[in-house]
């Protein structure tokens, strides 16, 4: 199972996202799930600013509703932490899915 985990991350991390700019490979898959609306990377290709709009704070809730139902069920702690790791990875997958890069 270690192993399967292992090549999912190596295939995540090569996954680049295209630059609105310039069309090319310009973020990885880590990189754009640091951004935020605030904040800025610049592309490889171009050196031209780009981000992620407001909505994508939206995908931010799964992680927030894991915190809720975490604390108000009382569960012990690995449940909670289990809970918050599988809103993470969700808000992972709405971001990379639906949350395109934006010229800034």
């Amino acid at each position: 199972m270690l192993k399967n985990v292992n090549k999912m991350l190596k295939k995540i991390s090569r996954l680049r996202y295209t630059c609105p700019h310039c069309g090319q490979a310009c973020l990885s898959f880590w990189r754009k799930q640091a951004l935020g609306p605030a904040t800025t990377a610049v592309c490889g290709s171009c050196g031209k600013r780009v981000s992620v709009g407001p909505g994508a704070l939206l995908s931010m809730l799964p992680i927030l509703a894991a915190f809720i139902i975490a604390r108000q069920l009382a569960w012990p702690a690995a449940a909670g932490v289990t809970l918050l790791l599988a809103g993470a990875c969700l808000a992972a997958y709405i971001s990379h899915r639906f949350v395109p890069l934006v010229r800034r």
